[in-house]
């Protein structure tokens, strides 16, 4: 019988026969798992792309402006606090008495505008964004304005003692717009206050423009404070004062806008 030997010779070709496939696989399979790998990029690519676009993009924050106006005498007989959404196009103003009762003394004579804004902003628990200030000589060179007067009446006036309005659809300079809007603050009125509000906003906005978009966009709605104003005698003179729950309210209607 013939006897079968098995040489180192022959062990290292059968290691060199074994070896050779893998060696020879390895490098087609890499262009393979190159494509997979890019494939799978790409993928988790565009699911994060859509999955972006699917979120809702909040809507922007409330704006708080103050607007005042400021007569010879550096006082404030006119302050209006004024929320802005910009998503539902919608602006809630409060008139605010001239005679408030602040920690410094009456609105009225706040001494600058960091002090008007930080009385507002202390009376209301909020935050103001903008404050602008406009004298009178500065509105009264925009267009007159344009308003009906029901009966004929005797206004108390900004720079003069006051001044006699006829019944009938008058004219209005700035210092007669800004004393009618005074009245109706301190007297009340629901229809003089919505539309004296809206006529000064529109008056207002032509010299200080405080919304990202023209204000015929905008749907004004004035929050009346007269319902809480308390008459008073402080240091023999007299001031108006608000309940803290009452301001409260008010500020909730300032800041309460329909989705």
């Amino acid at each position: 019988m013939k006897r079968l030997t098995f040489t180192e010779q022959d062990r290292q070709r059968v290691f060199a026969k074994l070896k050779a496939p893998s060696q020879a696989r390895t490098p087609r399979l890499l262009p393979l798992i190159a494509t997979l790998f890019l494939v799978v990029i790409a993928a988790s690519f565009v699911a994060s792309m859509r999955t972006d676009s699917n979120v809702a993009t909040p809507p922007p924050a409330i704006e708080t402006v103050l607007l005042a106006l400021q007569d010879t005498s550096n006082r404030i007989p006119i302050t209006l606090l004024v929320t802005i959404d910009d998503n539902t196009r919608t602006i809630h103003a409060a008139s605010i008495p001239r005679d408030t009762h602040t920690e410094t003394g009456k609105l009225a004579f706040a001494t600058s505008d960091e002090q008007l804004t930080k009385t507002i902003e202390q009376l209301f628990s909020t935050t103001i964004d903008n404050t602008y200030v406009r004298t009178l000589s500065q509105l009264n060179e925009l267009d007159a304005v344009m308003y009906t007067i029901q009966e004929a009446m005797q206004v108390r006036a900004i720079e003069q003692a006051s001044f006699h309005l006829e019944a009938g659809t008058q004219t209005l300079n700035a210092e007669q717009l800004a004393s009618l809007l005074l009245t109706a603050t301190n007297y009340g009125g629901d229809t003089d206050i919505q539309q004296l509000t809206t006529l000064w906003l529109q008056h207002f906005h032509e010299s200080a423009p405080f919304t990202t978009a023209p204000l015929h966009e905008y749907t004004i709605k004035a929050i009346s404070l007269h319902d809480g104003m308390q008459s008073a005698q402080l240091d023999e003179q007299y001031v108006v004062q608000f309940d803290e729950a009452y301001l409260q309210q008010a500020k909730d209607a300032l800041y309460s806008f329909e989705k």
